[in-house]
């Protein structure tokens, strides 16, 4: 009887530990989590938007409300470029060059843009220079997207591996083999 009570009560401790660390990210102020790099609720709403993101989607939020497909897909490309930045592959010279590009092509919206889409944009501009250069090697990026470890807090979806995307709760990811 003492070893089944204790086998219970280990139980229950390893459901509460678990129980706990989900709440831990819903409670904390972090909507994306790669590999350790973390994403705030306050910088994604200022991503969000911002005029750039309007120009990307060609729709601005709605009184402020930003719809929850565009704001999945801005999710998923910060995670994805978190991703591919984390490789090494993007270095800072090619994404300094990107930068000034953007800073010509973009003017004001791209120095009054947030950081973080300014970051965005150049991780995109500098992973096409190196991709026309043809020395950007995919096999690194698949299996650094494989490899990734990717947090996404519940109430704005779930990271799907197999799609490298983020689906809403209660979408099921592909079915092997169909």
């Amino acid at each position: 009887m003492k070893r089944t009570l204790a086998g219970w009560t280990a139980c229950a401790l390893v459901a509460t530990a678990a129980l706990s660390s989900c709440a831990t990210f819903e409670e904390d102020s972090n909507v994306a989590v790669v590999n350790g790099t973390e994403l705030s609720e306050e910088t994604l709403a200022q991503m969000a938007e911002s005029d750039m993101m309007s120009r990307v989607f060609q729709s601005p939020p709605t009184g402020g409300v930003i719809d929850g497909g565009e704001l999945r897909s801005l999710l998923r490309v910060w995670a994805l470029y978190e991703i591919y930045d984390q490789t090494g592959l993007l270095d800072e010279a090619t994404k300094e060059q990107a930068r000034a590009q953007l800073a010509t092509e973009f003017g004001d919206s791209w120095e009054s843009a947030p950081a973080e889409i300014r970051e965005l944009a150049a991780r995109s501009g500098a992973l096409s220079a190196l991709d026309n250069q043809g020395v950007l090697d995919p096999t690194v990026l698949q299996n650094a997207e494989r490899d990734a470890v990717v947090r996404i807090d519940p109430k704005y979806g779930y990271w799907d591996a197999a799609t490298t995307s983020i689906q809403p709760i209660g979408v099921a990811g592909p079915v092997a083999g169909g």
